[in-house]
C-alpha cells in the first residue's frame, strides 16, 4: 500500500489512457488530483471522502437493482371508482 506523506504528494502514472496519453494521479492527504501527462490544462480534483461516499452509493444501487431483478411487481386489479 502506498502511504501518503503529508509534506509532499505521492505521484503515480496509471496505465489508463486519455486520448492516447497516460493519466497521472497525485495523492494528497484529503484529495486526489487526476491529470493527463503532458497537458497541464486537463485535470480534475476529487476528495477522498467524496469518492468513498460515491462508491458506497453505486454499490448500494447495484445491490438494490440486482435484488429487484428477480421480483415481479404486483399488479392491483379491481374496480375503478367513478
Amino acid at each position: 500500500m502506498t502511504k501518503i506523506d503529508p509534506q509532499s504528494p505521492t505521484i503515480r502514472e496509471s496505465t489508463a489512457l486519455y486520448r492516447g496519453r497516460p493519466i497521472v494521479v497525485e495523492m494528497h492527504c484529503s484529495y486526489i488530483v487526476f491529470r493527463v501527462k503532458g497537458l497541464k490544462t486537463v485535470r480534475g480534483t476529487l476528495s477522498i471522502d467524496g469518492a468513498l461516499e460515491r462508491a458506497l452509493q453505486v454499490g448500494a444501487t447495484q445491490t438494490a437493482s440486482q435484488a429487484r431483478e428477480g421480483k415481479h411487481r404486483k399488479v392491483r386489479r379491481g374496480l375503478l371508482a367513478s
